[in-house]
């Protein structure tokens, strides 16, 4: 051990000194020597020259399968170059001039700096492969959609698009595969008309977006204008016109299925709407003997500016009018029963039998008062059987004579006689009376009726006196 740590230590300081030089000795000849190494850089854009020539041909071209982009370029140059390059120091282009009968373009490599004292340079694609076609140029009608949802109580009304073509040109068979153009509108959450720039998408025959790429079009973009309409629920109402047969009524039963709708439009539209009516002449009950049932469109009824609120709802209704025979019933209307309304003042009005003078004899007044006084009169209803059935007698109609329309015509001071009156009756919807019903009426002054009365006293007093 003491043998070597004397060979260690020995001279110590010239091996230090040795140890440095020959370092030193190293670097220079490394720095001398300038030994080749080598740079590889990674997708590589090549530029394609005189593509005019292809152009100019009415011809369009397109690099297939991304050869216009080379994986990897490996540059093989002294250390000194290497070191002062970079990516963008690679130069690669393809000049279509020398295109091939195979339409492949060869690429050529270099670099924009200390290219002569490369070593290499090499690509790991050596050609641009191209699809050379006809060039086309056709119009497509602009279709507008939208997606999302608008908020409840909304619906989407009219799109309309600034420009309804769209044209685009390239390749033949790209052209040929656009089928068509579509520019989307997002409406979700909104309550209120909206308009907007659209990016405008071109779809093949199966629905699935076209790369336009190689494609030119005449714009990109177009505004669009979405209405969105608040909705209303109002009823569909039914108006008919004609008779039914002989001995047949309309019952009034008409029944919408279904009997309320949806519709939308602008609020100033909506505002003015009620109801959808369907007019008379769809619903003619002319000769009919049984209900009519029908099947209506109600979407030319619609008020302008309003739509139906589900696209999906053709607008059909189906409206059945019931058709019944028409029944009879002859009920009893007894004198308590008649309103005798607008009597003149100092006049009495009560109703009379019909007689061929209109006046009665005072011999028998006593027992013909009696007889007045159980005056009945008899009328015969049509109508519904269902309406005719709640008229038990005359307590269930209102029967009324207004007394001042008889002296319309008359011009003496003393309006006392008898008058032939029509009775007024007040009848369920359905029901009308056979004939009219007409009444004598007898009009005394109060007056005439207290000097009668006075008189027939005084007679009768005479009488007894006689008589005793």
């Amino acid at each position: 051990m003491k043998a070597w740590k004397k060979r260690l230590f020995d001279n110590l300081w010239l091996k230090i000194f040795a140890f440095l030089f020959a370092a030193v000795l190293w670097l220079l000849v490394t720095n001398i020597n300038d030994p080749v190494t080598y740079l590889q850089v990674n997708n590589v854009q090549v530029r394609l020259l005189n593509t005019n020539l292809i152009t100019e041909q009415g011809q369009v071209y397109s690099v297939l399968d991304n050869t216009d982009v080379i994986p990897v370029v490996t540059v093989t140059a002294p250390r000194s170059v290497i070191d002062s390059l970079e990516a963008d120091n690679i130069v690669a282009t393809a000049d279509v001039a020398e295109m091939t009968s195979l339409d492949t373009v060869g690429i050529d490599l270099s670099t924009n700096k200390y290219n002569n004292e490369l070593v290499s340079i090499t690509g790991s694609i050596d050609a641009v492969r191209l699809n050379i076609e006809a060039r086309k140029t056709k119009s497509i009608a602009l279709r507008t959609t939208t997606t999302g949802t608008v908020e409840s109580g909304y619906v989407l009304g009219a799109l309309s698009a600034e420009q309804n073509q769209v044209r685009i040109s390239g390749p033949e068979s790209v052209v040929d595969s656009v089928s068509t153009a579509v520019a989307e509108i997002d409406v979700s959450g909104f309550t209120s008309s909206i308009s907007t720039k659209a990016d405008i998408r071109l779809y093949d025959a199966e629905n699935n977006l076209v790369d336009t790429t190689s494609l030119t079009m005449n714009m990109t973009s177009v505004s669009v204008s979405v209405d969105i309409w608040p909705v209303k629920e109002v009823p569909v109402r039914a108006e008919t016109t004609g008779t039914p047969a002989a001995g047949y009524m309309e019952s009034g039963e008409v029944t919408i299925t279904p009997a309320t709708v949806e519709i939308a439009g602008r609020s100033s539209a909506l505002n003015k709407v009620d109801a959808i009516t369907i007019p008379a002449e769809d619903l003619d009950l002319t000769g009919l003997s049984e209900d009519l049932v029908k099947t209506i469109d109600i979407r030319p009824y619609l008020p302008e500016g309003t739509m139906l609120e589900d696209p999906s709802f053709g607008g059909s209704v189906e409206v059945s009018v019931g058709i019944e025979p028409i029944a009879e019933k002859t009920i009893e209307i007894r004198e308590a029963d008649v309103t005798l309304s607008n009597v003149p003042e100092g006049y009495t009005a009560r109703l009379v039998e019909e007689t061929d003078d209109g006046e009665e004899d005072s011999e028998n007044e006593e027992e013909e008062n009696q007889a007045q006084s159980d005056l009945t009169l008899r009328v015969t209803l049509r109508g519904l059987e269902s309406e005719l059935n709640e008229i038990e007698g005359g307590a269930d109609v209102a029967a009324a004579i207004d007394v001042a329309a008889l002296l319309e015509n008359t011009i003496t001071a003393d309006k006392s006689g008898t008058y032939l009156a029509t009775v007024s009756l007040t009848l369920p919807e359905h029901v009308r009376a056979a004939a009219s019903l007409q009444v004598r009426v007898r009009l005394e002054s109060t007056e005439s009726a207290a000097a009668s009365a006075s008189s027939s006293a005084a007679a009768a007093e005479t009488g007894d006196t006689e008589e005793a």
